[in-house]
């Protein structure tokens, strides 16, 4: 069943606002004294846009697909995948999607490619191709934002190529993805044939609550997810952060990877790959206060089950 589609604003970041108003809304952070760390955007390179349509259609809205063998088991204050046998060698890299507002096919990628490592032992890492799934996933609007469950249901129809194979065209120097134009290509660049990777048919799901979410990544990894970003998301550069300054900028999709608890305040964290580079927040990486109501990470999970190598 399709629910009613709600556009959510662009993400007019910090590197497309004026060097006066960035001063302004850094210095008004710093002033509310948050628990997190900050960096004024002149700083480093910044996205200036980010779209995902919200809510999302469902794929599978319903648990039984989902259903984890530890389903009864109580979940630990804390779980970092990155830390598990199969995160050792199966963490994708931090990738930049630039001024393009790809991220629902960044986080849809990279969560395929951990958990399609992790169901295959004998692979060691290799990155997914954001520009496949950009390019090519007709229900998606491109550059202008995308539903997560239709970047699921795109490898599963279609599979996804590797990023050596099909590079990512935008990038931070700001040029515009070509999308329509190189779909599908039989040749990967290097002139070697395209080796798609797929989801085992029918096992897209999504699933709601943070138990259910926490049990998905304990169970079979990495989980996409949408949140809220703020005009303070952005001058982020560690500790936990927690929505402190600043209005709603729209939609943004991430990936889940775990979640911790700091003994020094008690405070519960979901931890969260971004797609703005390596350089940004924690090597790629942001933690988000649970209780942080107003960015609402980690109430969905989006992901589906890899088909074998």
């Amino acid at each position: 069943m399709k629910l009613s589609l709600i556009l959510s604003l662009l993400l007019l970041l910090q590197a497309a606002l004026p060097a006066a108003t960035q001063t302004s809304i850094f210095d008004t952070i710093r002033t509310h004294d948050p628990s997190w760390k900050q960096q004024h955007p002149a700083a480093a390179a910044r996205p200036s846009k980010n779209f995902v349509f919200s809510p999302q259609r469902n794929l599978v809205a319903d648990y039984h697909k989902a259903n984890t063998r530890s389903a009864s088991a109580v979940l630990p204050s804390r779980f970092d995948w990155r830390e598990t046998p199969a995160g050792q060698r199966c963490v994708p890299k931090v990738l930049n999607q630039g001024t393009c507002g790809s991220c629902y096919a960044f986080a849809a990628v990279q969560v395929f490619a951990a958990r399609y490592c992790q169901a295959n032992p004998s692979l060691q890492a290799e990155d997914c191709s954001p520009q496949d799934l950009l390019a090519c996933s007709r229900r998606n609007a491109a550059c202008d934002g995308g539903f997560l469950d239709d970047a699921f249901e795109y490898i599963e129809e279609y599979g996804i190529a590797s990023l050596s194979c099909q590079p990512y065209v935008e990038n931070t120097t700001g040029e515009v993805a070509t999308t329509k134009e190189k779909c599908m290509p039989l040749l990967c660049n290097s002139g070697d044939p395209v080796r798609k990777k797929f989801c085992k048919q029918g096992s897209g799901t999504v699933v709601y609550g943070t138990e259910r979410v926490k049990r998905e990544i304990v169970a079979r990894g990495p989980v996409a997810t949408d949140m809220t970003a703020w005009d303070d998301f952005s001058y982020y550069t560690g500790g936990i952060y927690r929505h402190t300054y600043g209005k709603g900028s729209g939609g943004h999709a991430v990936a889940l990877f775990g979640w911790g608890l700091d003994s020094a305040t008690n405070v519960s964290y979901w931890i969260v790959m971004n797609s703005w580079g390596p350089e940004w927040g924690e090597n790629g990486f942001i933690r988000i206060d649970m209780a942080d109501t107003d960015s609402n990470v980690g109430q969905s999970a989006y992901f589906c089950l890899p088909a074998s190598s």
